[in-house]
């Protein structure tokens, strides 16, 4: 079997190519041929080459995007794989299904038609692609339980039932190591307070404002805990501003971007980590990666009980009630009191194991004969979808 990936940009400013890079070495190593379709970047052929036995095709940079879904296509061509892997959902990345190229599977990480704050016309054209996605591709990888039901319903009382596999992100045991002095060195930074991080995008829906806000709020936090922002966005020199001292005696930081050595020692040093979402279709259907590389650390986890996050943590996380900042500042508080590591099952959720289940997959369910049945093999439905 030869799977070939198609992804969109690089890592560090497209989050879909997080699947490829995480399930090719593990591939690799089940002796499955694997080849990688990407930009023509330092950044990806760096990453090819960190993968002994991956096939690296590259199409050049700054195309439109009609030169880009047809040089990809031509790649996708010339790498004859049995599957080709589609890495996130866009107009750049709606390949057609061509002849002699093997099963295509699209990959969904979100839902962009329910994004909040885009326009009604973008959000229209979206809905139709997805609509086209789901019904075009031989079969659908779902980030999110709320994508994998949404697929298996649309096929209700179809004839032709197209697999799906519920996958969402993981962590990588071999590349999430900190380094012993670099986490030392974050943990004198701190003073001797506990750390709350954040860790993403830095953008306004993703509730960043509203962590500053609830950690502010709290007399304990101020008094214990500092808080800080690591990643790149929108906020970051809102951020930035209010990265000092405040009035109530606490700490507000923002550390810019760290590469990825520095970003596990950082998380690791870290006391509670934080993953805010929004009672949202958008963040219902999402899978935040950062989630994954937070369970690495044994941390306890501050989030709501939302989508894939409650997913992840079940009864472990440290909930709190989307939107509510006295919530949050609560669960921040209980979370911060925390003095041992958190029990969670981290083989559960590691590359090694997602390689293994799509494995399984692709050899039961879309190059086998034994397709599975619209909903049930699913579990219960999501909230947000169950109505």
């Amino acid at each position: 079997m030869k799977i070939t990936f198609v992804t969109s940009q690089s890592l560090s400013r497209h989050a879909t190519i997080k699947r490829a890079w995480g399930l090719a070495p593990h591939l690799v190593a089940r002796g499955i041929t694997t080849a990688v379709v990407c930009e023509d970047c330092a950044e990806n052929r760096a990453a090819a080459a960190a993968v002994p036995g991956l096939e690296g095709h590259y199409y050049p940079a700054g195309l439109t995007m009609r030169a880009e879904r047809a040089a990809k296509s031509v790649l996708v061509s010339g790498a004859r794989g049995d599957v080709v892997h589609i890495c996130g959902l866009g107009w750049r990345n709606a390949l057609r299904r061509s002849a002699g190229s093997g099963r295509f599977v699209m990959d969904h990480v979100e839902l962009e038609s329910a994004i909040a704050g885009t326009s009604p016309v973008r959000r229209l054209l979206q809905a139709g692609l997805e609509r086209w996605s789901f019904d075009h591709y031989d079969g659908t990888v779902a980030a999110s339980r709320y994508l994998e039901f949404l697929v298996r319903r649309r096929q209700l009382g179809r004839r032709a039932v197209r697999p799906v596999l519920w996958l969402p992100f993981a962590f990588d045991e071999q590349t999430l190591r900190p380094e012993a002095a670099r986490a030392a060195e974050f943990r004198r930074e701190a003073g001797g307070r506990v750390t709350i991080s954040y860790m993403g995008g830095l953008y306004r829906n993703y509730g960043v404002h509203d962590l500053v806000a609830a950690y502010r709020s709290s007399p304990a936090l101020a008094r214990a805990a500092r808080l800080v922002f690591v990643g790149r966005g929108p906020e970051a020199e809102s951020l930035r501003q209010q990265s000092r001292r405040t009035p109530e005696g606490g700490e507000i930081h923002y550390a810019g971007y760290l590469d990825e050595r520095s970003l596990a020692s950082f998380l690791f040093a870290s006391d509670v980590l934080v993953s805010p979402l929004a009672d949202t279709v958008q963040d219902w259907a999402r899978c935040p990666s950062k989630t994954y590389m937070y369970l690495a650390t044994r941390r306890p986890i501050v989030t709501p009980a939302i989508g894939e996050n409650r997913e992840a943590l079940g009864e472990l996380g440290f909930y709190y009630a989307p939107g509510n900042r006295a919530s949050l500042a609560g669960a921040l508080e209980r979370a911060a009191a925390v003095r041992t590591e958190m029990p969670y099952d981290l083989a559960a959720h590691t590359w090694v194991r997602r390689a293994a289940d799509y494995v399984r997959w692709l050899e039961t369910s879309l190059l086998g004969e034994n397709d599975l049945a619209p909903m049930e093999t699913a579990r219960e439905a999501p909230a947000r979808l169950a109505v």
